[in-house]
């Protein structure tokens, strides 16, 4: 009956896990950086280390399901050249302007 239990609550991790990379999949729009001026498709980051993770899920459960959501909860995107987060959509009046300026 323990092993039940021990299945459910690494099922229910998954699925958690799964939902949260479903959500956070990306934008499939290009944008534009504000620090170097790249227009590109952004990359996505998150928080945190996939080796602690690990090591949370093989050893404890719960610790590894909090911590696998905390890490899925600040994915964000951010510049594929410089690594920025700051990113405005390309037709917004700011990248207009400073596209405009540079070029």
């Amino acid at each position: 009956m323990e092993s039940l239990g021990i299945a459910l609550m690494w099922a229910g991790g998954f699925v958690l896990v799964g939902v949260f990379i479903w959500k956070h999949r990306g934008s499939r729009e290009k944008l534009y950086c504000i620090q170097c001026g790249v227009v590109d498709f952004p990359r996505q980051r998150m928080r945190g280390s996939f080796g602690i993770e690990l090591i949370l899920w093989v050893c404890l459960v719960l610790p590894g399901v909090i911590y696998s959501l905390w890490r899925w909860g600040s994915v964000h995107p951010v510049c594929v050249a410089c690594g920025s987060p700051g990113l405005i959509p390309v037709n917004s009046p700011r990248a207009m302007a400073q596209r405009q300026h540079s070029s």
